[in-house]
């Protein structure tokens, strides 16, 4: 997507999500926040090696970009999005995983935030075809719920590391870059969210950064193990 002149101060906050396949999963996603993104909100999409690539969606919400790393390697999130922070305009990076679903009053939340990064409370939602929100137990029972991992997600799980907004010059520069990309070395999975979130730690103690603040509810698919629109971990 070509930037146009003044284009810069025009975006107010930045989508970033990394998918590998999950195609299904993506159209869902492109349709909901289509219906919910203000026209001064990019959403960047990086398709992180998917065989076969993504296609262009048909419906493109708010400034649309679909970046394509081409990587194929075992586990390259952290990479993907550093470059999708590099890439972004927006003050604020609104990162999440594309088994999360952003709620509206999320985003009307981080576009009146001034301090450092914002997380979420979650709990369980599907999206149906056309990208509406579907709450209702029946529809959740049939993509893996049930009442065990409810009471977990509202106990101790019901923050999750991965989808948090964040100044997008603290990630850049207070955070050296984003996450560790050593951590895709071998493609080993995992530990990238745990220290990226010891070094942020590091910044609030050091006043270098604002503690943590909540911001309202988003949403998650129960079990994407359980469905066959999602992609597995491993490739």
């Amino acid at each position: 997507m070509l930037q146009q002149p003044g284009e810069q101060a025009l975006i107010r906050l930045s989508l970033i999500i990394s998918v590998l396949e999950s195609y299904e999963i993506v159209r869902r996603q492109c349709s909901h926040l289509a219906s919910i993104v203000p026209a001064d909100c990019e959403l960047i999409l990086l398709d992180d090696g998917s065989n076969p690539p993504l296609p262009m969606p048909e419906t493109r919400p708010g400034r649309f970009s679909l970046v394509y790393t081409r990587n194929a390697v075992p586990w390259t999130q952290p990479i993907a999005r550093n470059l999708g922070a590099r890439l972004a305009r927006g003050r604020y990076l609104f990162f999440t995983d594309i088994d999360h679903i952003i709620s509206r009053e999320a985003i009307q939340a981080v576009y009146g935030f001034t301090k450092s990064r914002m997380m979420f409370r979650r709990t369980f939602a599907v999206l149906d075809e056309s990208g509406q929100i579907i709450l209702e137990r029946e529809a959740l029972r049939s993509s893996g719920w049930d009442e065990e991992q409810e009471q977990h997600i509202l106990a101790d799980a019901a923050v999750h590391q991965n989808t948090f907004a964040i100044r997008r010059d603290l990630f850049l520069q207070g955070m050296h870059g984003g996450y560790d990309e050593s951590l895709c070395a071998g493609g080993r999975y995992g530990g990238d969210d745990v220290e990226f979130n010891r070094r942020y730690a590091g910044l609030v103690a050091s006043r270098h950064a604002d503690p943590d603040e909540l911001g309202p509810t988003i949403f998650v698919y129960p079990d994407p193990a359980s469905s066959d629109k999602f992609h597995r971990l491993s490739r």
